[in-house]
């Protein structure tokens, strides 16, 4: 059996859908129904997560999918599952990873809630990561409780102004461009 330190979080399974075994997973906050298209999820069953091979998987919404596990095939079997959590691997696909940590794997953006975020030129600390914004896939933000006057600030999520992050100490450096926190 897997262990949660080699996975990540993604969702809950919220219903069954059908007569089939087919399921209802809804994405964990901050993740979207891409974060749950695997060829295999594992499931929180009776505090150990188990992997099942998922025979088809659709989007239902931006922060749903239809799963139908491979072994699953009834309705009965389907309600089994109902309310438990979902676990992927931190094996991220090509163009989901957000940087190496040298031990895990890969990390995804969504791992970097509740980090420490630091400026490169003078190691000051912005803030706390809170959230990442994904509305628009294509340009993600985290979105930053500062430091100083404690108001939120949306800072573009960029690999290449990652400079350096300690996953140990939830720390991200970032050298974020001049001007970026003016204030006005």
């Amino acid at each position: 059996m897997i262990d949660t330190a080699d996975c990540i979080y993604v969702g809950t399974i919220t219903k069954q859908h059908g007569y089939e075994g087919r399921l209802v997973i809804r994405a964990d906050k901050g993740r979207t129904a891409d974060d749950l298209m695997w060829d295999t999820l594992h499931v929180m069953i009776d505090g150990g997560l188990v992997p099942f091979e998922v025979d088809e998987v659709k989007e239902r919404n931006e922060t749903e999918v239809l799963a139908k596990f491979d072994l699953i095939n009834s309705q009965e079997e389907a309600e089994e599952l109902i309310g438990q959590e979902v676990w992927i691997e931190r094996a991220w696909q090509e163009g989901d990873n957000l940087a190496d940590d040298g031990q895990e794997g890969m990390m995804h953006i969504g791992d970097l809630v509740g980090f420490a975020l630091y400026e490169e030129t003078d190691k000051s600390l912005i803030g706390t990561i809170i959230d990442v914004d994904l509305r628009v896939e294509q340009n993600p933000l985290f979105v930053v409780e500062r430091a100083k006057g404690k108001s939120e600030a949306l800072i573009p999520v960029v690999e290449e102004w990652i400079t350096d992050y300690d996953a140990k100490n939830k720390k991200l450096v970032m050298d974020l461009p001049l001007g970026l926190f003016d204030e006005e």
